[in-house]
C-alpha cells in the first residue's frame, strides 16, 4: 500500500524502532468437510460409515498456523479455486478432534431434553473421535444400528436398551427413530491460551447428519399387564338428581357438590385420567393417545392427547368397551405409521389409534418418557341383540399395529375378549288374575285322635306364563299394616311408610375380562316359587324377609309390588327387573293356632292364644281381643263297618281371655297393653262323664280337643261352632289335640 519496506531505514530513529507483536488465533474452525453430504444421507442402514475431512482454512489464516509451506499450499490450490470460483483453501492443521453429539427426534413441544433446550430433540450422548495425523486423510466414522425398545434419556451412562458407545467403538444408534448426528470440528488443546485467543475459538460450527434405520424386532410391543387392566367395559348411569340429602352426604364426606355426581369425573377416575367439562386427558407427565369409534360422538385434539365427548347423554345406557394398553417404547419411537393401530370388533374395523409426533403441554410436565398409554373407546348398545331375548354379549376385539416397514419379528395380533351382562330390563309386565291358599295334605293318626298341622302358603296366579325361560316373577314388600279388625283401642295406627327396594345405583358398572356373574341386585326382590306341576302361571309367595310361619306380623296386610326379573342370566342390577305392578291388601295365611290341654282327675282345661296384631314390634292389643276362641271337645269311636275311627262332638265352649304370666299365673288385665293374650276353658270330669253317658259311650272313651278362632259379630251368636255354625267368620283353627288319659278306677 506504499508504506516502507521491511528492510528500509527508519526516517525517524528511536530507542526501539522495531517491535514484536504476538498473534493469537481468534477464528473458530469452519465446518467439517463431508463429500457425500450433498448427494444424500451420508449414513444409512446400508452405508454404516462416513468419511469426514478437516475443515478448510484460507489466506491469510493458514499462513499464521504452524503448517510448513502454508503459502505454497494455498498457491497450489489457486487454479482449482479460480475454476470453482472460490477462495483458495487448505485443510485446517489446528483441527485434531471431532465432537459427536447424537440426538433422536422427539415429539413436537417436547424441547426440554435437547442440548440447547429449544429443539424437539432428545440428546442421547456425546463422544469424540481424533483425526489421523496426516491432515489430508479423513476420519472414517463407523455406526451400528440396534433395536432398542426403551431408551433412557438424560443419563449418558445408562441408555436403557441401547448399548453404550465407547471411544473406540462405532456409534451405537437406535432403530425406529429419526436420528441427528452433529459433528463439530475441535482444535488442539491449549489450556494456557498461548495459541488461541479464547477457548471458543477452538470449537467450530456443527454439521448435522440425519439418518434412520427401521427396526427388525418388534416383539414385546405392549407392557404385560392384567387382562382386567387392559380391557374394561363400562356402563354409565345418569347423574343422580341434586337433592338436599345428596348435598348433606357430600358435605359430610368433605366433597364439593359436583364431585360424586359428575359422570365424567367417575369415568375419568376409573381410567386414571383427568377431566375438564366433557374432556378427558392424561395426568401430568403421562403421554396418552386416544382413539374412539364412530359409535360415540367425539372430537380428538390434534395431538390425540385428549378427547371431548359431545354430551353426557351420548355415554349413558351404553356399554363402553375401553381398551387400555401401554406401549413398551419411549416417546422417540417412530416405527408406526400414522394410523398406528387398527381396532376391530368381531373382524370389522371400528376405529384406529393415531400416534402423531406431537405432545400436549400437560404430558411434558415431569414426564415419564418410557411408555405411552393407548386408550380406545367403543360403544355397544345393550338394547340391540340377535335373539328373542337379551343374553350376555361376547365382545371380541383385535388390535393390530401398523408399521411403516414390516419388521422381521413381531408379536401376534393382540386379542381381547370379554362377556358383558344383560343391561336391558325385561319387557314383560305381570298381571295378577287370582290368588289363594295352598295347604299341605290332611293327615291324622290311625285312631283319629290327633291331626298334623297343615302348612299354608299364599299362591298367585298370573295372566300369562313367563315368556323368557331365564326370567322369574319377583315380589317386594312395599309396606305393612296390622289388620284393623284385630286392633283394639282408639289410638289410630299411623300410615305405614312404603319401602323402596335397594337396587345398587350402579352409577358406573365396570366389567373386566374373565369376570363371572355377581348376581347384582338379585336379592333386592323375592323370587316367587313356580308351581310347575300345576301350571306355568301359578306361583307360591314366600313369606316376607325376616318372618316365619309363626310371626305375628302375618296377622296384618301387606302392600306388594310384582315384576319380572332376570333370574338365571347374568344381568346388571339396574337391568335386572322390569316394570312393576302394585297390589294392596295382600294377606298371608295367619300363624297356626296352637292349643294345649291339661287333664287332672277333676277337669280337662285347654288354653289357646288370641291373634295378636303388632306394629313396629309392639303389640296393639289393649284389653278385650277382637276375636273369640271356642274350644270343641270330641271323642273317637269306630264306625259301624270297622274300617276307621270317627270323631263325635261332645261339647263346645268359649274361652275366657286372660294374660299369660309365668310368675303369677293367669291374670286378666283390662284396658292395658299386653304382649300375649290367652284364653282358656275347661270341662269337669263329671261333665265329661255325663256327655259320654248321654251318647251311650263308655267313660274311658278317648278324647280330643280343637280350638277355633272367629271374628266377632256386631250381634252376639250363641253357638257359632254348633247350631249357629256359619254365622261368624272363622279366622283359624288348631290341629286336633288328644286329651291325656286318666285312671278311672
Amino acid at each position: 500500500g506504499g508504506g516502507p519496506g521491511e528492510k528500509d531505514v527508519p526516517v525517524n530513529g528511536g530507542e526501539s524502532p522495531i517491535s514484536t507483536c504476538r498473534f493469537r488465533r481468534l477464528l473458530p474452525p469452519q465446518k467439517l468437510q463431508i463429500p457425500d453430504l450433498n448427494a444424500g444421507p451420508p449414513i444409512t442402514p446400508d452405508k454404516t460409515s462416513c468419511k469426514i475431512y478437516r475443515p478448510w482454512l484460507g489466506y491469510p489464516s493458514l499462513v499464521y498456523t504452524d503448517l510448513p509451506n502454508a503459502y505454497d499450499l494455498l498457491l497450489a490450490d489457486l487454479p482449482a479455486a479460480m475454476t470453482e470460483k472460490r477462495e483458495a483453501f487448505y485443510f485446517d492443521p489446528d483441527v485434531t478432534t471431532i465432537q459427536i453429539d447424537v440426538e433422536v427426534k422427539a415429539p413436537e413441544m417436547d424441547n426440554g431434553l435437547s442440548k440447547n433446550g429449544r429443539e424437539a430433540y432428545y440428546h442421547l450422548f456425546t463422544t469424540t473421535r481424533n483425526f489421523p495425523n496426516d491432515i489430508t486423510q479423513p476420519l472414517d466414522l463407523q455406526v451400528e444400528f440396534h433395536d432398542a425398545a426403551v431408551i433412557k434419556f438424560g443419563d449418558a451412562a445408562d441408555l436403557g436398551d441401547l448399548p453404550l458407545t465407547t471411544l473406540t467403538s462405532a456409534l451405537m444408534l437406535p432403530t425406529a427413530r429419526d436420528i441427528r448426528i452433529q459433528v463439530t470440528a475441535v482444535c488442539k488443546e491449549d489450556a494456557t491460551l498461548k495459541y488461541f485467543g479464547n477457548q471458543e475459538a477452538r470449537v467450530g460450527s456443527p454439521v448435522s447428519l440425519y439418518t434412520r434405520a427401521e427396526s427388525k424386532d418388534e416383539r414385546n410391543l405392549f407392557i404385560a399387564s392384567s387382562p382386567a387392566r387392559q380391557f374394561q367395559s363400562i356402563l354409565l348411569q345418569p347423574d343422580p338428581p341434586p337433592t338436599l340429602n345428596l348435598a348433606a352426604m357430600m358435605t359430610l364426606n368433605g366433597q364439593t357438590f359436583e364431585t360424586p355426581a359428575n359422570l365424567f369425573q367417575r369415568f375419568a377416575d376409573q381410567l386414571e385420567l383427568n377431566t375438564s367439562g366433557t374432556t378427558l386427558f392424561g395426568k401430568p407427565g403421562q403421554r396418552v393417545v386416544f382413539g374412539c369409534s364412530k359409535g360415540i360422538r367425539h372430537t380428538l385434539s390434534p395431538e390425540k392427547g385428549s378427547i371431548t365427548f359431545s354430551s353426557k347423554a351420548d355415554l349413558i345406557h351404553l356399554w363402553i368397551p375401553t381398551i387400555m394398553l401401554e406401549i413398551k417404547r419411549d416417546w422417540a419411537y417412530d416405527a408406526l405409521d400414522y394410523k398406528s393401530f387398527i381396532v376391530k370388533r368381531d373382524g370389522v374395523v371400528v376405529g384406529e389409534i393415531d400416534m402423531v409426533k406431537t405432545l400436549s403441554i400437560t404430558a411434558i410436565q415431569d414426564a415419564d418418557r418410557s411408555h405411552t398409554r393407548l386408550i380406545f373407546f367403543d360403544a355397544v348398545d345393550p338394547k340391540v341383540f340377535t335373539g328373542a331375548f337379551p343374553k350376555p354379549q361376547q365382545l371380541n376385539y383385535t388390535i393390530e399395529p401398523n408399521f411403516k416397514t414390516a419388521p422381521t419379528q413381531q408379536d401376534a395380533v393382540k386379542n381381547l375378549q370379554m362377556i358383558v351382562p344383560v343391561a336391558v330390563n325385561p319387557a314383560q309386565v305381570p298381571k295378577v288374575v287370582s290368588a289363594g291358599i295352598a295347604l299341605s295334605p290332611f293327615n291324622h293318626t290311625d285312631n283319629y285322635s290327633e291331626t298334623i298341622n297343615r302348612n299354608k302358603v299364599l299362591w298367585i296366579e298370573f295372566a300369562e306364563p313367563l315368556q323368557n325361560s331365564d326370567d322369574d316373577y319377583f315380589a317386594f314388600v312395599k309396606a305393612y299394616a296390622p289388620d284393623p279388625i284385630l286392633v283394639t283401642g282408639y289410638t289410630p295406627v299411623p300410615d305405614p311408610k312404603e319401602n323402596i327396594p335397594f337396587i345398587p345405583a350402579e352409577l358406573m358398572r365396570v366389567i373386566t375380562a374373565g369376570q363371572s356373574d355377581d348376581k347384582a341386585g338379585l336379592n333386592a326382590w323375592q323370587r316367587l316359587i313356580p308351581c310347575k306341576e300345576i301350571s306355568p302361571r301359578h306361583f307360591i309367595m314366600p313369606l316376607p324377609p325376616g318372618l316365619n310361619a309363626d310371626s305375628s306380623e302375618l296377622f296384618g296386610f301387606f302392600v306388594y309390588e310384582f315384576c319380572i326379573g332376570h333370574a338365571r342370566t347374568w344381568s346388571t342390577a339396574q337391568g335386572r327387573f322390569g316394570r312393576s305392578i302394585r297390589l294392596t291388601g295382600v294377606q298371608h295365611p295367619a300363624p297356626i293356632l296352637t292349643c294345649t290341654v291339661e287333664r287332672t282327675d277333676d277337669a280337662t282345661i285347654m288354653t289357646a292364644p288370641y291373634a295378636t296384631p303388632v306394629y313396629n314390634g309392639q303389640s296393639l292389643l289393649f284389653g278385650e281381643p277382637q276375636t273369640e276362641i271356642w274350644g270343641v271337645l270330641y271323642t273317637q269311636v269306630m264306625q259301624a263297618d270297622g274300617i276307621a275311627f270317627r270323631n263325635i262332638l261332645l261339647s263346645e265352649k268359649r274361652l275366657m281371655a286372660q294374660q299369660q304370666d309365668n310368675q303369677f299365673g293367669l291374670v286378666f288385665l283390662k284396658n292395658k297393653q299386653v304382649l300375649d293374650l290367652y284364653g282358656n276353658c275347661g270341662w269337669s270330669q263329671i261333665e265329661i262323664m255325663q256327655l259320654l253317658e248321654n251318647l251311650g259311650l263308655p267313660p274311658e272313651s278317648p278324647l280330643s280337643i280343637l280350638a277355633i278362632e272367629l271374628f266377632k259379630n256386631h250381634e252376639p251368636v250363641a253357638q257359632p261352632v254348633g247350631q249357629d255354625l256359619g254365622k261368624m267368620r272363622i279366622y283359624r283353627t288348631s290341629r286336633l289335640v288328644p286329651v291325656p288319659e286318666i285312671c278311672c278306677c
